[in-house]
């Protein structure tokens, strides 16, 4: 929880608000990938300026604020005054080199306060399933374990038996177990039915939880309901050993996803419904030999399954670039693999990025820097003051211009020093526009950051009080969404300005970029993003200007951070697109109409000299 408790109306405390929010993350036991270290850049006489007070801002050119770790670039949002591309990319890049100082403190902190983090078992998820392909397919070793024990929870119930299984190649190779004597009696009538005199003679917990570690080597831990089989190694070795996510599969969650229309997937209907010999359940070695043949069943079947549905979705996709019957071809697909939706969903993501990393195809079937299609319409509201109705593919804004008189001024009160608006943008995103119905509520913290990032596009182009003394409201409402809707707000606005006659210096458009990238370095910028690009993609990075200069840019990731060359990849690709909606939108509306509204009201100012 950050909380600002005090306040000179200077220095504004959201920069602190994020770097006191890493730090506490940083000395915390929570598992982080920080420290974060955040900046403001200013732009004052054509020299960036670090952290600006309130007072220097309103000189500055810029307002940026960028954030991220050491290596690299996680956030950035910005308002400027028509910046060139190159300008932003070297703010950008100087703001990272000014964190800088802000991670080592961070680092200092760590070493003389922190604590020791806390890694948590997490379980396999569906991308365990299309690791369990490739390292099938690639004949990897798998290690199947199984333990017995006298209870469910590692911190009071005793280990008593160990079973290790090795599969390579698709064959059982080898096989261990062993009792563990937990050097206190076994209690109640256990369903694996060991007894005192079974563990009497065996090794102590910690020694044959070692001999299992050395039995697995480097191979790939498999368990049924694995986390439970590691969770009592790991209690028994009693030395700080964790297993890494990655270091183990689950056949559980392979069942549920490669097949997800069982009735159960307990190992005794597993083994019951895929033919597989179950000798005596609830013993370690028995149960470890059933999942290892369960395994390799997965293994003849799951892989083969798995690269038909990659080639379908492929098929797809080029389908849609050549005009033939994507969502057909999409659906067959799907039901030929017949694996779980999450499963799906994850192998058409892999997919979706791989085609436009190695073709330049995407999911729609468009080139990497192709536009939707954009369709442009202005006064088609006749009481309204100005309108302006922007459609870009399925996503169409319609915003609406409304003048009034001073008076109309918005009132803040608040920890800022700024005390009105006379320049007022809403962002309405109702649930039809998305084809869900949910309760039509308020504004959500999505909507009115979007709705910011729109308002603060417009910002340096509008006329001064003295050139147009009116307030100007402008409200968005989103009647179809498929990507992006605030830089569909962006144009939008300016069109309804215009028609309400706003004598705007500039025309503003927007658009917003997407990223799909590889650990390797490969990665490709997708222009004009779907909803669907926006999440199997690493970006989402929204770009706003004139053909002069950014006017707005806002960027958020779901990688570990970008470099240089995707920041000025993606800013070149956004003009290009900014400047072919420009060119669409002044087809339509050239300039400001030079009347406003009948239905507007009028400010008649008259100069007496004294």
């Amino acid at each position: 929880v950050i909380t600002v408790l005090s306040t000179d109306q200077e220095n504004e405390p959201e920069i602190l608000g994020t770097i006191a929010a890493s730090a506490a993350l940083t000395i915390s036991e929570i598992p982080f990938a920080g420290p974060v270290g955040a900046v403001r850049i200013g732009r004052i006489g054509g020299e960036f300026v670090v952290n600006p007070t309130f007072t220097e801002l309103a000189e500055s050119e810029l307002d940026l604020i960028v954030s991220g770790t050491r290596d690299a670039i996680m956030m950035v949002e910005a308002g400027a005054k028509l910046l060139p591309e190159d300008v932003m990319a070297e703010a950008i890049l100087f703001g990272h080199r000014a964190l800088q100082p802000l991670i080592d403190i961070q680092e200092e902190l760590r070493k003389a306060v922190g604590k020791a983090k806390i890694t948590p078992f997490l379980e396999a998820g569906t991308g365990s399933v299309l690791e369990f392909a490739r390292a099938a397919d690639a004949g990897d070793e798998f290690v199947i374990v199984d333990v017995e024990t006298t209870g469910t929870d590692p911190k009071m119930a005793d280990l008593v038996e160990i079973a290790a299984v090795k599969v390579k190649g698709g064959k059982i190779t080898d096989r261990w177990s062993t009792f563990v004597n937990p050097g206190r009696p076994i209690v109640g009538n256990q369903m694996h039915g060991i007894k005192d005199v079974d563990v009497k003679k065996a090794p102590k917990p910690a020694a044959a939880a070692k001999q299992a570690v050395a039995f697995i080597g480097d191979a790939k831990i498999v368990g049924h309901s694995v986390g439970f089989d590691l969770a009592f190694l790991e209690a028994a070795l009693a030395d700080g050993t964790h297993f890494e996510q990655g270091r183990y599969l689950d056949t559980l969650a392979i069942a549920r996803d490669g097949y997800p229309d069982l009735e159960n997937y307990k190992l005794e209907t597993l083994s019951r419904f895929f033919g597989i010999e179950l000798a005596q359940a609830h013993r370690a070695l028995p149960d470890a030999e059933a999942t290892a043949n369960l395994l390799i069943w997965f293994g003849n079947d799951l892989p083969a399954r798995l690269r038909t549905l990659r080639e379908g979705l492929a098929g797809s996709i080029r389908a849609a670039r050549s005009g033939g019957d994507s969502t057909a071809m999409q659906e067959a697909a799907r039901r030929e693999a017949r694996v779980s939706k999450s499963l799906f969903n994850l192998v058409n993501k892999k997919t979706a990025r791989q085609m436009a990393l190695d073709e330049g195809i995407r999911m729609d079937g468009r080139g990497l820097t192709e536009l939707r299609q954009i369709s442009v319409d202005v006064g088609i509201l006749p009481r309204a003051h100005g309108s302006g109705l922007f459609t870009r593919g399925e996503t169409q804004v319609l915003t609406i211009a409304t003048l009034g008189s001073t008076s109309d001024v918005q009132r803040i009160d608040t920890i800022s020093p700024k005390t009105e608006k006379r320049y007022i943008h809403h962002y309405n995103f109702p649930p039809y526009s998305t084809g869900e119905n949910k309760p039509m509520r308020g504004p959500s913290r999505r909507d009115i950051g979007h709705g910011n990032l729109a308002e603060r596009a417009l910002v340096p182009v509008l006329p001064s009080h003295d050139e147009f003394p009116y307030v100007i409201r402008l409200v968005s409402e989103c009647l179809s969404s498929n990507g992006s809707t605030s830089m569909a707000s962006t144009c939008g606005s300016t069109l309804a300005l215009m028609d309400a006659g706003v004598p705007i210096s500039a025309p503003v458009a927007g658009a917003a970029m997407g990223l799909i990238s590889e650990p390797d370095g490969r990665f490709v910028v997708l222009t004009d993003i779907l909803g669907k690009e926006d999440s199997v993609g690493d970006m989402d990075f929204k770009v706003t200007g004139t053909r002069d200069g950014i006017t707005a840019l806002q960027m958020d990731i779901k990688v570990q951070g970008i470099n240089e060359a995707i920041i000025r990849d993606g800013l070149k690709q956004a003009l290009a697109a900014r400047l072919e909606i420009l060119d669409k939108m002044t087809e339509v509306m050239p300039e400001a109409r030079e009347s406003m509204s009948d239905f507007a009201p009028r400010i008649t100012t008259i100069k007496i000299n004294p």
